[in-house]
C-alpha cells in the first residue's frame, strides 16, 4: 500500500542476514559479558572528533567506536545524512550525491520513492566505508521558521511522517546500514536549543509528535538520537521519562540511544536511558595559549565504575543487539584510520537497483516539485504558446548552492551543478523558445526584459541552516519586490526553492507558482522538466503555506517554551489561514 506515486520494486539485499531482536540480544549478551573495561568504554563512547575543526579526524568519521576484533565486533562509523553522505575527509567535496532534502522527499508523498532514495543514500554510505547513517530526521514541525525544518521528513503531519519514516528506515537498513532517527524529542526550534525546556502535554506527545518515532520502532530502527533541549524540565539525553518510560517501555524500542554531539551532560545519563555518548572522548586545550591538550569526556573511566556493572552492561547489550540484528558484523569493513581509500572514493556514479544515482536524484527532485497555481493552463510552456521567455531572479543564476542544500551538519556539496538558468535555456532551445537573461540585478533592466518577453519566469529562494531559526518567512534578495513589479506588466511564473514555508504576498497577481524544498543537485533540470512538461508535477505540500506571518506559531524566545496550543498546529488550528493548504498540489490536465 502506498500514499501515491510510482513503484520501485526490488529485493532487500541484507534481509537474510538480519536476525530477530531476541536472537541478536542473546548474542549481544554473550559478547557484552566478555568485554574488558577498555573495550566497554570504546563501545559506550565515541572518539576521534576534532574539536578545533568541529569535524572528524583524518581517516575517521563524524562519529566512531572502537572495533573489538577478538569478539568480531566492528567499528561503528557514523556520518551525517541530511541530504546524503556529508563529506568531512579533506579533498572529498562533491564526491557524494546532494539529494533532495527530507522535506522535499515528504512532498512526494511516495513511500516507494523515499525507500529507493534511502537505499541509494545507504549505498553511498557503504561505498564510503560507513555503516551508521545519522538519519532520517523525523520531528513533526511546530514553528514555520524552524531552522532545520528542511531536514524533517514528517513535515507538519504525524501520519505522513509515520508512513515515510517506515519507508526510509526499511530502505536504508535493507542495504546493510544502520539508521538513526532523530532528534528525540521536541527539537522543533533552534533558538536556545541547548538550554530551552519544551513543556509538552501527554496528548500532544502521543498524538502529534511521537507517531513518526513509533513508526521507526515498528520498522526495526537500530538507534535513536536524543536531542539537546530539555523536555518538561530535564535534558532529553538524561530524561528517564522520555527514554526509559516512553521510548524503551511504552514504544518498545530494543535498540540503543546515542546522544547528539555534546548533548550528554552527566555519566548518570546512562542510568536514565542513554546508551552511548557522542562524540565521546575529546582532546581539548589545557587553556588559552597552551599547546597541550587533555582528554575530556562525560563518560570517564571513574564515572563508568561509579555507575555499576549492570547499567554499563545493559547499554553495551543494546548497542551490540542493534549491530547483530542488522548483520553489521558480517562481511569486510574498513577500520579507521585505515578508511581513507573508502573516504576518498567518488560515489556520484554509483547505481542502486540498476539505476544511476543521478537519475534517481532527478526523478525524486522532479516528483517533489509542487505546482501551487497555474492560471489558464499557462504551464507547460510550448513554442505554440510563447516565443520568448525572460528568466529573472538571483536563484536562477546563483552558483553557491545556498538555495539547493541546507546548512549545518546536513550540508552536502552538489559540486558543479547545473543552475536553473542553464537547464531552462538548454530545454527552451530544444523547444524553439528564446530565453532572455539580465546582465545585472537591476530592477529597471528586469522590467525592460519583461516587456520584451511573452512570459516571465522568476526563480526565487530562501535559505536555512542548523543552529539558527529563520528570521523571516520572506523570500531572499528582495524577490517579492521583483515578482510584484514584473507581474504587473507580464504573465509571470514563480519558481521557489525554499527550506520550509514562505510568504507569497503576490500570489493573486502571478499566473503560476511552483515550490521545491531544497532540491539538491538536480534542481535545475527538475525546473526545466516542469516548465516544458517533461515531468508533470505530482508533489503535494507536506506543510501549510501561511497567508501571513500571523498565521503561524512563532519561535519561542524564552528558555521555557510551552506547547500551549496542544494539537492545534498548522492546518489543525482554526485560527490560522492558509495561502496554500497542507496537501495542496496541482498537475497538468
Amino acid at each position: 500500500e502506498r500514499i501515491g506515486g510510482a513503484s520501485f520494486e526490488g529485493p532487500e539485499p541484507f534481509e537474510g542476514q538480519q536476525k530477530s531482536w531476541a536472537e541478536a540480544r542473546a548474542k549481544a549478551a554473550i559478547s557484552a559479558a566478555n568485554l574488558s573495561s577498555e573495550e566497554l568504554l570504546g563501545l559506550l563512547r565515541g572518539s576521534h572528533f576534532n574539536t578545533s575543526s568541529i569535524t572528524a579526524d583524518v581517516g575517521y568519521y563524524i562519529g566512531n567506536t572502537l572495533a573489538i576484533p577478538r569478539l568480531g565486533v566492528p567499528a561503528l562509523k557514523l556520518q551525517d545524512a541530511g541530504q546524503g553522505f556529508r563529506t568531512t575527509e579533506p579533498g572529498t567535496d562533491s564526491t557524494t550525491t546532494a539529494w533532495p532534502c527530507m522535506l522535499a522527499l515528504a512532498s512526494t508523498w511516495d513511500e516507494d520513492l523515499v525507500k529507493l532514495v534511502a537505499r541509494a543514500i545507504a549505498d553511498e554510505f557503504k561505498g564510503k566505508g560507513a555503516n551508521v547513517l545519522l538519519g532520517p530526521s523525523i520531528n513533526v514541525h511546530r514553528v514555520a521558521a524552524g531552522g532545520r525544518n528542511f531536514e524533517y521528513l514528517s513535515g507538519e503531519d504525524p501520519y505522513l511522517g509515520s508512513r515515510l519514516t517506515r519507508a526510509y528506515v526499511e530502505g536504508a537498513q535493507g542495504q546493510g546500514v544502520m539508521a538513526v532517527v532523530k532528534h528525540f524529542a521536541f527539537n522543533e526550534q533552534e533558538t536556545n536549543r541547548n538550554s530551552m525546556d519544551a513543556e509538552v502535554g501527554e496528548r500532544a506527545k502521543w498524538e502529534l509528535y511521537y507517531p513518526p518515532f513509533k513508526a521507526a520502532v515498528d520498522a526495526g530502527v537500530g538507534s535513536f538520537m536524543c536531542s539537546y533541549n530539555r523536555v518538561n524540565g530535564t535534558f532529553a539525553c538524561g530524561n528517564p521519562e522520555l527514554l526509559l518510560q516512553d521510548l524503551k517501555k511504552t514504544l518498545g524500542f530494543q535498540g540503543f540511544v546515542m546522544s547528539d554531539w555534546l548533548a550528554a551532560h552527566n555519566a548518570s545519563d546512562l542510568e536514565h536511558g542513554l546508551d552511548q555518548e557522542q562524540p565521546g572522548l575529546l582532546k581539548v586545550s589545557k587553556g588559552p595559549g597552551s599547546n597541550e591538550t587533555l582528554d575530556w569526556t562525560v563518560l570517564t573511566d571513574a564515572a563508568l565504575k561509579s555507575l555499576g556493572a549492570d547499567t554499563a552492561k545493559e547499554a553495551a547489550v543494546r548497542i551490540l543487539t542493534a549491530v547483530y540484528r542488522l548483520g553489521l558484523d558480517q562481511g569486510p569493513s574498513c577500520v579507521p584510520p585505515r578508511c581513507q581509500q573508502e573516504l576518498l572514493s567518488n560515489q556520484t556514479e554509483d547505481t542502486t537497483l540498476g539505476r544511476r544515482h543521478a537519475d534517481i536524484a532527478l526523478s525524486a527532485t522532479s516528483a517533489a516539485v509542487t505546482l501551487l497555481k497555474n492560471s489558464k493552463g499557462l504551464l507547460p510552456l510550448t513554442s505554440s504558446k510563447i516565443k520568448t521567455l525572460a528568466v529573472l531572479g538571483w536563484a536562477a543564476y546563483d552558483t553557491s548552492s545556498q538555495f539547493l542544500v541546507g546548512g549545518g551538519s546536513g550540508f552536502v556539496s552538489p559540486g558543479n551543478f547545473v543552475t536553473p538558468i542553464q537547464a531552462i535555456r538548454e530545454r527552451a532551445s530544444r523547444a524553439g523558445v528564446t530565453v532572455l537573461s539580465p546582465s545585472s540585478g537591476n530592477l529597471s533592466e528586469a522590467l525592460a526584459l519583461a516587456d520584451q518577453a511573452d512570459v516571465v519566469v522568476v526563480v526565487a529562494g530562501a535559505t536555512s541552516a542548523e543552529s539558527i531559526d529563520r528570521p523571516s518567512l520572506s523570500l531572499a534578495d528582495q524577490a517579492d519586490e521583483l515578482i510584484a513589479a514584473v507581474a504587473a506588466r507580464k504573465r509571470t511564473v514563480v519558481l521557489m526553492q525554499t527550506p520550509g514555508a514562505v510568504l507569497t504576498p503576490w500570489r493573486e497577481e502571478v499566473a503560476g507558482i511552483a515550490n521545491l524544498f531544497l532540491g539538491g543537485v538536480a534542481t535545475g533540470p527538475a525546473w526545466a522538466n516542469l516548465l516544458f512538461g517533461d515531468a508533470p508535477p505530482r508533489g503535494r505540500l507536506p506543510i501549510m503555506f501561511p497567508a501571513t506571518d500571523s498565521d503561524v506559531i512563532p519561535v519561542g524566545q524564552e528558555l521555557t517554551v510551552t506547547y500551549s496550543e496542544g494539537l492545534l498546529t498548522s492546518y489543525r488550528s482554526p485560527h490560522f489561514k492558509a495561502a496554500f493548504p497542507f496537501g495542496h498540489g496541482l498537475t497538468f490536465t
